[in-house]
C-alpha cells in the first residue's frame, strides 16, 4: 500500500472536509487514509473506520442504492467513468442522509494511482442553508423593516414602501385612507399589570388590526401606536369594532384606542398623510370621551398659522407689528409629554421642568403636574417644587361600586 511521508499524511488527515484516499490492490479497493472531517461525519475512530471500509465499503449505503453504487465504483476503478454520484446512507441511529461523492485519480511520484474521494452530506448542507437563511431573515427583520415584538412592518417599511401601497389603491380606483391608532394609557397599563402584559396587549392589538383590515398595510409605529394604510371604506363601524375588541380582550378597565383619520388627497404621500394624521390626533387634547378625530385642511392651516406666529413672534414684537397684552396667570399645568419622557434628551427635559417651576414661582404662579404614574416621576416633581400633583401613582381609577363601598366604610 502506498505510504505518504509523515508530514503529508498528517496534513491530509487534519483536513476538516470529509475525504478518503483509496488504492486498488489486486482488484480490491483499500483505504489509504481518511480525514478528520470524514471521521466526524461517520462518528468513528480513524483506525476502526479504515478497517471497516476495507471490510465492507457498502455497509451503511441504503440497500436500494448499494448495487448501483458498486457498479459505478467498479467503472471508476477501471477508469471507464468519472465518479460523481449521489446516494443515500444510514447513520448509526438509522437516519437516512443524501450524500454527494466526487472522486478523481491522481498519480503519485512513484507512479502509484490513488483515488481521492470527497463526500458532502446534502442533508446537513440543506439544514445549514436553511438555518443561515432563517438567521439572515431574522437579522433583516430586526435591523430593517419588521418590528420584532408584533412582527408587523415598522416605520422604516412605511417610509420606504408606503407610497407603493398608496399608488396601488389609486390604480384600482380607490381612495387611500390612513388610520393612526394609539393605545390609551399603555404606560399606566404597564405600571399596573407589568411589561409582559403590556407587550401582550401590543401583540393582541396588532392581531386585531390584521384581522380587521386584511388587505391593508398595518404598521407598528413608535411606542403604543399603529398605522393602517387602507382603502376608504368601513369607516367608524370598523374602528368601533377594533376599539371594542381591544377593551374586551385586555385586563381591567382599559379605555381601548384612539384613532385619527386622514383621507388622502391626490397630492398626498405616505409622509404627508402621517403628518396630517398626527395633527388630527393632537386635537384630542385631554378629551377622554372622543376616540375618533378627522383631519381637515383647516387643521393644517391652523397649525401653520400658529407655527408662523411662534417663529416670528419675537421679530414682530420688536418691529411693533403686534402689540402684546399680559394677562394674570394663577396656575400652569405641565404637559404630560414632558413628564412621561423625563429621562429623554440627555436629561434636558428635567432641566426644562425645573426651570419652568422656578420661573413660575418667582412670578407667583403655581404648578400642577398631571399624569404622574411612577415613583420616579413623583419623586422628581416633588423635589423640583411642584405645587399640585395628580396621577395614577397617587390613586388609580376604580369602579363606582368600589368608590361607594369605600365611602360607606368611612361613613361608618
Amino acid at each position: 500500500m502506498y505510504q505518504f511521508s509523515r508530514e503529508v499524511r498528517e496534513a491530509y488527515e487534519r483536513l476538516n472536509i470529509s475525504m478518503a484516499i483509496y488504492q486498488v490492490i489486486d482488484g480490491k479497493v483499500m483505504t489509504v487514509l481518511v480525514s478528520d472531517g470524514f471521521c466526524r461525519a461517520r462518528k468513528d475512530m480513524r483506525e476502526h473506520l479504515a478497517r471497516a471500509l476495507d471490510d465492507s465499503m457498502f455497509e451503511r449505503i441504503y440497500p436500494e442504492d448499494a448495487g448501483k453504487l458498486a457498479m459505478l465504483g467498479e467503472e471508476f476503478a477501471r477508469h471507464q467513468k468519472p465518479y460523481n454520484n449521489i446516494f443515500r446512507a444510514c447513520d448509526e441511529d438509522g437516519n437516512i442522509h443524501w450524500i454527494h461523492a466526487i472522486g478523481y485519480w491522481q498519480n503519485m511520484p512513484d507512479g502509484t494511482e490513488l483515488a481521492f474521494c470527497y463526500y458532502l452530506n446534502l442533508s446537513k448542507s440543506e439544514e445549514q442553508i436553511e438555518s443561515y437563511s432563517k438567521r439572515y431573515l431574522e437579522r433583516q427583520k430586526d435591523f430593517f423593516f419588521i418590528d420584532s415584538l408584533t412582527e408587523l412592518p415598522n416605520l422604516n417599511y412605511f417610509h420606504k414602501f408606503g407610497d407603493e401601497k398608496i399608488n396601488a389603491i389609486r390604480m384600482h380606483g380607490g381612495r387611500p385612507v390612513l388610520l393612526y391608532f394609539d393605545i390609551i394609557d399603555l404606560q399606566s397599563y404597564n405600571n399596573q399589570y407589568g411589561y409582559v402584559a403590556g407587550n401582550a396587549l401590543l401583540k393582541m392589538t396588532a392581531g386585531i388590526l390584521r384581522e380587521s383590515y386584511p388587505d391593508a398595510l398595518v404598521i407598528r409605529g413608535a411606542d403604543d401606536r399603529f398605522l393602517v394604510l387602507t382603502e376608504k371604506g368601513g369607516g367608524e363601524d370598523a374602528i368601533r369594532l377594533v376599539r371594542d375588541r381591544v377593551i374586551q380582550n385586555s385586563r381591567g378597565n382599559t379605555a381601548g384606542v384612539k384613532v385619527s383619520v386622514c383621507l388622502l388627497d391626490p397630492s398626498d404621500t405616505a409622509f404627508t398623510a402621517m403628518d396630517h394624521a398626527l395633527h388630527a390626533f393632537k386635537t384630542f387634547g385631554t378629551d377622554m370621551n372622543s376616540y375618533i378625530a378627522y383631519f381637515t385642511p383647516e387643521l393644517d392651516r391652523t397649525y401653520f398659522r400658529q407655527k408662523r406666529l411662534i417663529d416670528t413672534f419675537e421679530n414682530d414684537a420688536k418691529k411693533e407689528f403686534i402689540q402684546v397684552y399680559y394677562q394674570r396667570i394663577d396656575l400652569i399645568k405641565l404637559d404630560q409629554e414632558l413628564i412621561r419622557n423625563l429621562g429623554e434628551n440627555d436629561g434636558k427635559n428635567k432641566m426644562v421642568i425645573r426651570a419652568i417651576i422656578e420661573t413660575s414661582h418667582k412670578l407667583g404662579i403655581r404648578i400642577l403636574c398631571e399624569e404622574i404614574e411612577t415613583k420616579d416621576q413623583y419623586t422628581f416633581v416633588k423635589e423640583a417644587g411642584c405645587d399640585f400633583i395628580q396621577g395614577f401613582y397617587l390613586y388609580k381609577p376604580d369602579s363606582l361600586e368600589a368608590i361607594i363601598r369605600e365611602y360607606g366604610k368611612q361613613g361608618r
